[in-house]
């Protein structure tokens, strides 16, 4: 059953969120927390998720599932993210985000990595894999949260 909205699921509490999200996503990289990194950066894109969907439907009963988010959203927002280049950053972020990964530690992310079979190639051990995998979600989010950001100022207009 949909809950009403509270305070933290309004839609410009959710679009301040996932800015703020995106920058510490960038921190905990700089300092080479490759979990949180990848957490934060996937959480962003929730954020943003929720506040399109919310300005247009405000009930919240998506959890935390990305796809679930986007379909709530503008119809034009869907078709631009997953052209070709949007599709394949997309995809990544879906396939590597959960909300658990808060809860892992670095083996068990490491684990979540290779388990998804998309570290093939990567020379290093776990720390490389980590460190490129965070790199290529926090691009990958940095990229969708510029699209979602496009969209936002095209629904709420100054």
């Amino acid at each position: 059953m949909a809950k009403p909205v509270g305070l933290s699921h309004r839609p410009n509490v959710l679009f301040a969120a996932s800015a703020e999200r995106l920058a510490a996503a960038v921190r905990a990289a700089g300092g080479s927390d490759w979990v949180m990194a990848t957490y934060l950066a996937g959480l962003s894109v929730e954020c943003m998720l929720q506040a399109l969907a919310l300005h247009l439907v405000p009930t919240h009963d998506a959890r935390h599932d990305l796809s679930a988010w986007l379909s709530k959203c503008p119809r034009s927002f869907r078709d631009t993210l997953l052209t070709q280049a949007g599709c394949e950053r997309w995809n990544l972020l879906v396939a590597v985000w959960r909300n658990d990964l808060r809860y892992q530690s670095r083996a068990a992310f490491l684990g979540h990595l290779r388990r998804l079979g998309i570290i093939r190639g990567i020379k290093g051990g776990g720390d490389a894999i980590m460190r490129y995998s965070a790199k290529r979600v926090l691009e990958s989010a940095s990229f969708v949260h510029r699209k979602e950001l496009f969209a936002w100022q095209r629904l709420t207009p100054s």
